[in-house]
């Protein structure tokens, strides 16, 4: 057996912990990701514990077990040097939504994750890895804050009683936020009590039909340079605003409170 196929044995969901022989800094950064938390992060084990489709552990749990995520070999399939582009992200990140929540799951024919048809159609050079592995196999995503501060641009206009609002994408080659249908933003005013006073949310709808769930309406920020707008009308003045990343529905919302809304961009609003 080579050295190649060696390390790929190893990298099984009893033996990822074995590229931390060679590989000690990126297994460190690993092993406190997401990816690693894939199958046993709150979000996912409060959803799955009230849907529990194997469906879901395809990505989740790729190896086969929820303490390994989405460990080494997920990633880097053999040859073992063979680099990671776009299309290793594919299968995970570009998924249709299933005709019905049963297993085994049919999958329809419309998209739920369209992150890689999205950076597809931008015509981006910029690859996933550039972005999303800036800061090493730690795998910076949805989940980063900065990261998605980073990716936008907010702009708020007052216009009499009523203010404009203004979501620009910083050149991210895909939505934001982008993935699965629960997440979403949501725009918020403020009055001097941090009582919310108006709001706005920008995120997807879906509906079922014949052939599966589908997006019917998507409000979240275009790839590229694209923007999305709305225009609200405070019940009582407004002084500050605030940009929430939240994960809609009422399983995470009741389960998981920490991680269903977090603060993304906040500020004072000017008097213009």
């Amino acid at each position: 057996m080579s050295f190649w196929a060696a390390c790929l044995v190893l990298a099984t969901p009893a033996g990822s912990e074995a590229c931390a022989t060679c590989h000690l800094e990126q297994h460190a950064a690993w092993a406190v990701s997401r990816h690693a938390k894939a199958a046993t992060n709150a979000l996912f084990v409060a959803n799955f514990k009230e849907e529990p489709l194997q469906w879901c552990l395809t990505c989740h749990a790729p190896l086969g077990d929820a303490a390994a995520g989405v460990g080494c070999s997920s990633c880097h399939a053999a040859p073992h040097n063979k680099p990671v582009t776009p299309v290793s992200c594919e299968g995970c990140h570009q998924v249709n939504f299933p005709k019905a929540r049963v297993d085994p799951v049919t999958p329809g024919a419309w998209p739920m994750q369209n992150t890689f048809a999205e950076w597809r159609a931008s015509g981006s050079a910029t690859t996933c890895k550039q972005c999303h592995l800036s800061k090493g196999h730690a795998i910076s995503g949805g989940h980063d804050l900065a990261l998605v501060a980073s990716a936008l641009e907010l702009i708020t206009r007052r216009d009499g009683e009523e203010l404009e609002v203004v979501l620009r994408n910083r050149g991210v080659p895909h939505r934001v936020p982008t993935g699965d249908p629960f997440r979403a933003l949501r725009f918020e005013l403020l009055d001097d009590l941090g009582l919310v006073v108006a709001s706005e949310r920008f995120g997807r709808d879906i509906t079922r039909g014949p052939d599966g769930w589908q997006v019917t309406r998507d409000t979240t920020v275009p790839a590229g340079q694209g923007e999305v707008r709305a225009t609200l009308r405070p019940r009582r003045p407004a002084t500050r605003y605030r940009l929430m990343l939240i994960y809609v529905g009422t399983t995470t919302a009741r389960a998981v409170p920490a991680e269903a809304e977090s603060v993304v961009l906040e500020g004072e609003l000017t008097s213009r």
